[in-house]
């Protein structure tokens, strides 16, 4: 749903194909929310819970959600870095 927020807001993007097989636990993931998880991936808003694993079956904490609420803002140009 995020992800479909931010696409609404047109951010400015790096360039090029971001790639996801970086993820060993990638594969899982239902092939509609690779492109939004994908645009995550490209702002840097969610970059994984690891250098290889992505969490997409785990459940957020608290924490991990206000990091991605903030960055999302920050992404936007809605809030100071």
């Amino acid at each position: 749903m995020l992800a479909a927020v931010v696409a609404l807001e047109k951010p400015s993007m790096t360039e090029g194909f971001t790639r996801l097989d970086g993820y060993k636990d990638i594969e899982g993931v239902d092939a509609v929310a690779l492109e939004d998880i994908r645009l995550m991936v490209n702002l840097q808003i969610m970059i994984g819970t690891s250098d290889d694993t992505f969490g997409p079956k785990e459940e957020a904490t608290r924490a991990q959600a206000a990091v991605v609420f903030l960055r999302t803002l920050q992404r936007l140009g809605m809030i100071d870095k």
